[in-house]
């Protein structure tokens, strides 16, 4: 399987569970990127916590008065087009009209955020887009 079908498969499960105001949400999957991202979700504040345990994910959502953190995930870069960016065209992405969010971009250096990747002058290819 693609990796942006492992990565489609994990939004569109954690987008549906978000609208159906689940507690938790328990994904079979053991994938790096899949935890990688949880990892940046909840530095991010999106989610409460997750635990990983024997190729099962367990995800611990993040309301707030009675709504999702966020507002809408989406999968930028898919197996059939691929969108990289380089600093000035993301820094105007990231920047432009009232664009409330951030960008998870995926770089020589791993997966990092928008501002991260401002600071560190790094471009890479933008997977996902999640606006609060």
């Amino acid at each position: 399987m693609s990796l942006n079908f492992i990565i489609a498969d994990f939004i569109s499960r954690f987008i549906t569970g978000s609208s159906r105001h689940l507690r938790f949400l328990v994904i079979r999957s053991n994938a790096k990127i899949i935890i990688k991202i949880l990892i940046i979700f909840s530095n991010q504040g999106l989610i409460s916590s997750f635990s990983v345990n024997d190729g099962f994910i367990k995800i611990y959502y993040k309301y707030r008065f009675n709504k999702s953190v966020f507002r809408d995930i989406e999968l930028i870069s898919r197996p059939s087009r691929r969108i990289y960016c380089n600093i000035k065209s993301l820094s105007k992405k990231f920047t432009y009209g009232n664009f409330s969010g951030f960008y998870i971009i995926s770089t020589s250096n791993g997966l990092i955020v928008t501002n991260q990747s401002l600071f560190d002058n790094i471009s890479g290819e933008i997977l996902l887009r999640i606006r609060i």
